[in-house]
């Protein structure tokens, strides 16, 4: 069984996709909870319109440096 990790949180689904697109360029696949809600950003919470970015438990150290790399 694979352990999901979070990785990073973002409103922008534009750099929801980009970190997604860059991950997959080093081979760590991505799974993103929250990007369907795009229609109805400004009715949600704020932490209900966040879009949230899980990598597996054994790619999360790979994927933060990755992460801190591209800030």
């Amino acid at each position: 069984m694979i352990h999901m990790k979070l990785l990073y949180e973002t409103m922008d689904a534009i750099e929801a996709e980009m970190l997604k697109g860059l991950l997959k360029s080093y081979g760590i696949e991505t799974f993103a909870l929250g990007n369907d809600f795009d229609s109805i950003k400004g009715v949600l919470p704020h932490s209900d319109a966040l879009i949230r970015i899980f990598v597996s438990e054994e790619d999360l150290e790979d994927a933060m440096e990755i992460l801190k790399a591209s800030e």
